[in-house]
């Protein structure tokens, strides 16, 4: 009789794949469009979204941070711990990318009522030397890049909570 060697990694490996078949239709019925336009309070436009993007990509954090992120905001990288607080995250921000730039391209937005989900990636370029990583050490100039799903949920057209899975991308 052939048994798994562990048990529970056959068990978390078939949720896996079910929730890779479920997620999507979590999505549909969540009543997701691409490129949904804002309706008044709960959710944003892709264009808003862009404006958000750029003010990342041209390290204007702090004005973000003001312009999308709610007061209270929660954010949720994997297994680190939560932040709370736009003030948690621009500190997070500046502390991690001492040294690094990070530049987001969207690959993927989905906008439906209340929630925004994007698959984006991100480019890494070190600035100089760096050991400290958690992506590993880089050496100045080196670039990688992860490739993120994100789901927003929206309150008031901006963000009340981020949800974060980011891995090194293959293709």
């Amino acid at each position: 009789m052939n048994k798994p060697v562990n048990p529970q990694n056959t068990v978390n490996q078939d949720l896996t794949r079910r929730n890779i078949f479920t997620f999507p239709a979590a999505l549909l019925t969540m009543g997701v469009a691409v490129g949904q336009s804002a309706g008044e309070g709960k959710t944003m436009n892709r264009a808003t979204y862009d404006e958000f993007v750029a003010l990342f990509n041209q390290r204007e954090i702090e004005k973000a941070a003001a312009r999308f992120f709610m007061d209270d905001i929660v954010f949720e990288f994997g297994g680190a711990p939560a932040l709370r607080g736009a003030k948690a995250f621009v500190d997070r921000f500046f502390r991690v990318h001492d040294g690094l730039t990070e530049t987001l391209r969207p690959r993927v937005v989905l906008i439906g009522d209340g929630y925004l989900f994007s698959e984006v990636d991100a480019d890494f370029v070190a600035l100089k030397d760096n050991d400290k990583l958690a992506s590993g050490p880089m050496k100045a100039g080196e670039k990688i890049t992860r490739t993120a799903f994100s789901l927003y949920q929206v309150k008031g057209g901006r963000f009340s909570h981020v949800k974060v899975a980011n891995w090194v991308a293959s293709i």
